[in-house]
């Protein structure tokens, strides 16, 4: 995956501070910049698609909607 345009980053909001996360331009490492205190340096280990993707699967629920069209499709004859 690419990114093709702007900055990467997340920021997390929280009441009344703003947390944002941003990578170092070498990689690796990341910086911290929680609102009104120093930056912190955090690692950013990063993953591969197929372990991201991995991730998802295991977190997948089931799919009744598409059980019930599969199970559709063995109820049309077909001439």
């Amino acid at each position: 995956m690419r990114r093709a345009v702007g900055e990467l980053k997340v920021e997390l909001v929280r009441g009344s501070e703003t947390i944002v996360l941003s990578p170092s331009p070498g990689g690796g490492d990341g910086h911290a910049e929680p609102h009104g205190q120093p930056d912190a340096l955090v690692p950013l280990a990063r993953r591969e698609a197929g372990e991201c993707l991995a991730e998802d699967m295991r977190r997948l629920d089931a799919d009744e909607i598409y059980l019930e069209a599969l199970e559709g499709i063995k109820k049309v004859q077909y001439v």
